[in-house]
């Protein structure tokens, strides 16, 4: 968890660092998603309540495979900007770097 606060605080210190512009749109990056029609809010409650749900010892077995259930399903579905799910714009991403070597 002390890591998570290193990188988050690293990061704000950077956008700071770059100038109010970079502040003002990593803030506007960071409320549209938890804001808004598409939001990564009910994913996180969802994975919150999931969580909560192992520190029960007996379902700790069901709550790690539901979890692993929630992100593969969080990472398939979850569209970009450009209308894109995770899969085509990784392969996109791939494609894109081939022969391009030097």
């Amino acid at each position: 968890m002390p890591l998570l606060f290193l990188i988050v605080g690293v990061l704000f210190l950077v956008a700071a660092i770059r100038g109010p512009e970079q502040t003002n749109k990593l803030l506007a990056t960071i409320r549209s998603d938890f804001t808004g029609p598409n939001n990564f809010l009910v994913w996180a409650v969802a994975i919150g309540g999931i969580s909560a749900v192992g520190y029960w010892g007996k379902a700790r077995r069901f709550s790690d495979l539901f979890l692993a259930l929630v992100f593969v399903v969080l990472i398939l579905t979850k569209r970009g900007t450009d209308g894109k799910d995770f899969l085509s714009s990784f392969i996109s991403q791939i494609r894109s770097t081939e022969g391009q070597t030097q």
